[in-house]
């Protein structure tokens, strides 16, 4: 069950190449992936999208988002993420429980 949960959290991670997920002793998992910044769907977003910095991708800046899941009793697996800006600056904290069968609290 432990594992399913920790298989479920790295499959979260997008296909992309832009990160990578440790798993650590104790049912932990740290996971570290670029994003596009501004996030979609902010007032920012359509003028970085027409600058087209380069970055990591060439897509444009990105951000750095930072995550830790962990396993609990019960099979629900709590987490914490930070998420950086193109410069580094800390924009957004979300913290959240997944529980079996569906995702609780945070934001996703």
């Amino acid at each position: 069950a432990a594992a399913a949960a920790a298989a479920a959290v790295a499959e979260d991670l997008d296909d992309d190449g832009s990160g990578g997920s440790f798993w650590l002793p104790g049912g932990a998992i740290v996971t570290m992936r670029m994003v596009q910044w501004p996030p979609a769907g902010t007032p920012g977003a359509a003028g970085a999208a027409s600058s087209k910095q380069t970055g990591a991708s060439g897509s444009g800046p990105r951000g750095l988002q930072v995550g830790l899941h962990w396993l609990v009793d019960g099979g629900s697996c709590l987490f914490v993420e930070r998420q950086y800006d193109a410069e580094g600056v800390l924009a957004e904290v979300r913290q959240g429980t997944a529980v079996k069968g569906g995702w609780s609290g945070g934001r996703m």
